[in-house]
């Protein structure tokens, strides 16, 4: 018989066990401020989550994962839990993204902005985004009534392109506010009479 040599395991005193950035044992993360960075500059110039994680280098689903994970520690601070130290990276993750967003929207705001100054048309487009109530279109499957005692001025309003419902609304409200003041005439009349 032959005897198995043993092999030893030499340990390196200087060697300690890897931690993450989070507290984690294991492999450091990637989850780094350079890739916050680079991650959140792409958003912020426009980019989905899919190039911008190209960008920094990560794969998208590491980068909804990472928010995921934000989202799910800021839910428990809001509801009054003590925080995670552990899950700091991944909310500023998420903090950051979510800066990144605004700030893209807020860029895109201003170009709108300027283009309404000089074209009618992205003005309408504003004032539909923001007051869908009073500046909403009519769908082509929608079908809206006009009451036949509707008087030609209200009517070439809708012709020339204002909104039906809007038209239609005024209207009855115009029409509401003459029959209060006949009403108040009337009964002014029999009074004095």
């Amino acid at each position: 018989m032959t005897e198995k040599k043993k092999s030893k395991t030499v340990k390196n005193k200087n060697t300690k066990p890897r931690k993450e950035e989070d507290g984690n044992n294991g492999r450091p993360s990637k989850l780094t401020d350079q890739v916050i960075k680079d991650f959140t500059d792409a958003i912020a110039e426009g980019a989905g989550y899919a190039l911008a994680a190209d960008w920094a280098k990560i794969s998208e689903q590491v980068a909804l994962h990472w928010m995921r994970e934000g989202r799910k520690e800021q839910e428990r601070r809001d509801a009054g839990d003590k925080p995670d130290k552990t899950k700091d990276r991944y909310l500023k993750f998420l903090m950051a993204v979510k800066e990144a967003k605004a700030e893209a929207g807020l860029t895109w705001q201003q170009v709108v902005n300027r283009a309404a100054k000089t074209d009618p048309q992205w003005a309408d487009r504003m004032l539909k985004y923001r007051y869908v109530t009073d500046y909403a279109t009519i769908k082509e499957s929608e079908e809206v009534e006009i009451p036949k005692e509707m008087s030609i001025e209200y009517l070439q309003r809708i012709i020339a392109g204002e909104s039906p419902v809007t038209v239609i609304e005024e209207w009855k409200r115009h029409r509401l506010l003459l029959s209060e003041l006949n009403s108040d005439a009337s009964k002014s009349n029999t009074e004095t009479t």
